[in-house]
């Protein structure tokens, strides 16, 4: 068993400020659809007695395991590190992030085992859903809000531990931050999935009618040799701890009387970079082009506001850390890395359940995908599955567009 009784008396005593006596737990699935491919996930139901009235109560919480069922996937994540990574963000940084402001930004964590467990407040408890629709402008709005102020934690984080002096929290938190996307290493998984990945959105772009062979070569080139100085910590803007993996799965909702709530789930992939990296990535791949075309100033405009005023409840001044000429600068910078991204992203974030769970419940149809030919994969899905034909299209054909303006040496 994953969870011993020992870890439930920490959790509740947590969970009740020392108040609670463990008198049983248990342990159930989620469901049949895959939440993610980089770890399980549970339902923890922790039944105790209230000390102080001896009455009877239970809570609820949300575990998250390595993926301990599929040896594969286990080998998977242990050489990302990607397990540990999250936990130790959870224990050592998100913790201390969500106590800065007076709305939701990420669950609350009550205990990590790093190469083991991660127990999180049951979100769907609290009403809080992933919606099963192409997210509206109101959807939109409470993300770009959520993510002001999830970036502006991380600067608040860094001038509250050093008034006088420079403190950056990617010197003194590498495990937290270590980039799990791209590697420079040969033998790496994500070296081999970065190539193959980019690969296939080269051969798929006939598919969208592009025959130019020049982008072709472009996203290869770009993935292989660019991609990764991105990924780094930026020498000219502030960078702060972005989530890099936004996908519908990863962001929930809840609607309240007084307002739509926005929470982030699943910082596996975390890294250290400027803001416009996440935010154009997020809104690449959950957004149409024609939603973005009408919308992206506005947001924008709307992120940076309420980063400006986080800062400022903390006594930060917000032209100290970033001007909104140096954020709008930021942002056109990003626009190719962002969408190279999400495009790499929706070649496994658009295809359908049947395909997904091919993905996750056969080995040889995992490392097919993943390392020597996703191009069979999409190429397949694309004629067959009308849902990823259209939203592949429509990014594919925003990439081809920003493609054909940049010179990739």
């Amino acid at each position: 068993m994953v969870l011993t009784l020992e870890d439930c008396r920490k959790v509740i005593y947590k969970h009740t400020n020392g108040k609670g006596k463990v008198k049983a737990f248990k342990i159930s699935s989620l469901g049949d659809e895959p939440m993610g491919f980089l770890g399980e996930h549970y339902k923890l139901k922790i039944t105790y007695e209230d000390i102080a009235t001896k009455e009877m109560k239970f809570a609820r919480f949300f575990l998250k395991t390595v993926p301990n069922s599929n040896p594969n996937h286990m080998q998977y994540v242990n050489e990302m590190g990607v397990f540990k990574k999250e936990a130790l963000l959870y224990k050592n940084l998100i913790s201390n992030f969500v106590k800065f402001h007076n709305k939701p930004i990420a669950p609350k964590c009550y205990l990590v085992q790093a190469d083991k467990f991660i127990v999180l407040e049951d979100l769907s408890s609290k009403g809080f859903t992933i919606p099963d629709m192409d997210l509206s402008l109101a959807h939109w709005e409470a993300v770009i809000q959520t993510m002001a102020r999830f970036h502006a934690s991380c600067i608040i984080f860094e001038e509250q531990r050093y008034a006088t002096q420079s403190y950056r929290v990617n010197e003194f938190y590498r495990d937290e931050l270590k980039e799990s996307t791209f590697s420079p290493l040969e033998n790496h998984p994500r070296y081999k999935w970065a190539l193959n990945t980019s690969k296939a959105i080269a051969d798929s772009m006939k598919l969208v009618n592009c025959e130019n062979q020049e982008n072709q070569e472009k996203i290869k080139q770009f993935v292989s040799k660019k991609m990764l100085n991105y990924t780094k910590a930026s020498k000219e803007y502030r960078n702060v701890i972005t989530h890099a993996d936004l996908w519908r799965n990863n962001i929930m909702f809840r609607q309240t009387q007084e307002e739509l709530d926005c929470i982030f789930i699943d910082f596996q992939l975390a890294r250290y970079v400027p803001a416009a990296f996440d935010i154009l990535t997020t809104l690449h791949v959950n957004a149409s082009s024609h939603f973005l075309d009408t919308h992206m100033e506005g947001l924008l405009r709307l992120y940076y506001n309420v980063f400006r005023e986080s800062l400022e409840l903390k006594k930060i001044e917000v032209d100290r850390v970033m001007t909104y000429d140096q954020f709008m600068e930021s942002i056109k910078e990003y626009q190719l890395p962002a969408l190279v991204e999400a495009t790499m992203f929706a070649t496994i974030c658009f295809v359908g359940p049947e395909l997904s769970n091919l993905i996750l419940d056969d080995e040889d149809v995992f490392n097919e995908f993943n390392y020597t030919n996703r191009s069979k994969f999409i190429q397949q899905e694309f004629k067959e599955n009308i849902n990823f034909r259209e939203k592949y299209s429509d990014i594919m054909m925003r990439l081809i567009s920003v493609l054909d303006q940049s010179q990739i040496e």
